[in-house]
């Protein structure tokens, strides 16, 4: 197990559980923030929790992520809109890139 001092020699190539090295290009905030996603041209609605978010991207938590398309649009609470494609789908969550800021 390495200390706080060692994990700071790895630069930002900081391990996941898996052993794999950190690929993502931009740091990422915790957000935990309500918004929501449209698609089918604004004619379909979905809650969702913004769990972190990044320049490039956002996870998200949605109560049925089998009923999102690859790609829609998420709105945030601050009234920021950014067109997204579904990178990683799981379970409870997606992970997805901003495309676009709208």
């Amino acid at each position: 197990m390495l200390n706080q001092a060692d994990r700071g020699n790895f630069g930002s190539f900081a391990a996941d559980r898996d052993g794999l090295a950190e690929r993502r290009e931009a740091e990422r905030r915790r957000a935990r923030v309500g918004a929501y996603v449209t698609f089918r041209s604004g004619a379909e609605e979905l809650s969702c929790h913004i769990i972190d978010i990044s320049s490039k991207g956002a996870r998200l938590r949605l109560a049925d992520v089998s009923a999102l398309p690859k790609f829609f649009e998420l709105h945030t609470p601050s009234g920021e809109a950014f067109l997204c494609e579904i990178i990683r789908r799981k379970s409870d969550h997606v992970g997805v890139e901003f495309l676009q800021r709208s």
